[in-house]
């Protein structure tokens, strides 16, 4: 088993646990449910089977590895913003670390571990609004700590059910990923106020574990299912723009599901194979073109193979993969800013860094 996918099983772990203590289970089968057109026998199917190779040249410009003599010790998650800063999600800081374009320390989003206002204990995303706030889920403590741009936490909002994805939207709003409950995402206000949910695609949805990727363009809201080999875009009022098969179409895993007795209660917890067939370790967007960093072509191919697809329409366009630097044994998160390419390398030393690079397709 790589790095990589003992990272994932690792998360994966720390989801079950959260959502042992949660739900009651006397029988569990998977099943789709015929929802409207967000039924996966509806998705879109791509026009190709198997992918179209472009050309790329790629140029390292730094590498990131600490801040104010601190090592960063994990890096979950890399974010560009429209000025060119770089954010790093470290879950072992923990903290969300700014960046300038060149690589220079500007400042930190967290208090330190902990479960008190602007704490963290299991960070698990961060999403920047296009009003500029940025939002932190934490998956251990079920909290959304809300920072404006200079750092100071401006709101915490707590959040029945386990938290996932966090997704930043204008006017002060937010639409978070729950597990164990019937509708994926919720959308809230700084208050705490839920204004509406969507997303169903499981009749056992509330025990199923299922993780995604996601991206705000500030417009629609775009994502992509870890296992599954699905596509899919929503507007900001839960309207479903698509929902596509990607060029990887794998079978959902099988869930495991093992009971025990908790005091007076009954917990649950749901798993998968980790070794199961990964289709998307990240997503982004860019211009008009959503790119997604795949997991296990990137294995078979032996380097790290980014698939593109059409933003508006979840249509697969081409592939280009790249070979890793002699030191970096995994990267499990990648971005795309303009003529630059983002990731967060897992090095074979044990170390870890951030790499920006040029980039060109030819």
């Amino acid at each position: 088993m790589n790095l990589q996918m003992k990272i994932l099983l690792v998360l994966i772990s720390i989801l079950g646990f959260s959502l042992g203590y949660y739900f009651k289970l006397p029988k569990f089968h998977i099943e789709t449910v015929s929802l409207s057109s967000e039924d996966f026998s509806k998705a879109c199917k791509q026009s190709v089977t198997d992918r179209i190779w472009k050309k790329i040249k790629l140029d390292t410009v730094f590498s990131i590895r600490s801040y104010n003599g601190n090592p960063i010790f994990y890096p979950l998650k890399v974010y560009v913003d429209k000025h060119g800063d770089i954010y790093i999600l470290d879950v072992y800081a923990p903290a969300i670390l700014k960046f300038s374009a060149k690589g220079n320390f500007i400042r930190k989003f967290g208090r330190g571990k902990g479960k008190g206002p602007g704490e963290f204990e299991q960070p698990i995303d961060f999403s920047i609004s296009p009003d500029g706030y940025l939002y932190v889920s934490d998956l251990s403590t079920h909290l959304i700590s809300i920072f404006d741009t200079v750092g100071n936490v401006v709101q915490t909002v707590r959040i029945d059910g386990v938290t996932g994805r966090i997704i930043g939207i204008s006017g002060k709003k937010f639409i978070v990923q729950r597990f164990g409950v019937d509708d994926m995402f919720h959308k809230y206000d700084f208050s705490g106020k839920l204004l509406l949910s969507f997303g169903r695609f499981f009749k056992e949805q509330n025990l199923v574990p299922v993780d995604l990727r996601t991206f705000f363009d500030g417009k629609s809201i775009y994502c992509a299912f870890v296992h599954g080999g699905y596509l899919l875009s929503y507007d900001v009022n839960g309207q479903l723009n698509y929902l596509c098969e990607t060029i990887d179409r794998f079978p959902f895993p099988e869930i495991k599901v093992s009971q025990w007795k908790e005091k007076d209660a009954i917990a649950t917890r749901a798993t998968f194979d980790p070794n199961s067939p990964i289709s998307a370790f990240d997503l982004s967007v860019n211009d008009s073109l959503l790119y997604i960093l795949a997991g296990t072509a990137s294995k078979k191919e032996g380097g790290v193979v980014i698939d593109v697809y059409n933003k508006i329409d979840g249509r697969y366009l081409f592939s280009f993969k790249f070979s890793k630097l002699s030191d970096t044994e995994g990267i499990q998160s990648c971005v795309i800013s303009g003529d630059n390419l983002y990731t967060c390398e897992i090095l074979k030393d044990g170390t870890t860094c951030v790499r920006k690079y040029r980039f060109k397709i030819f």
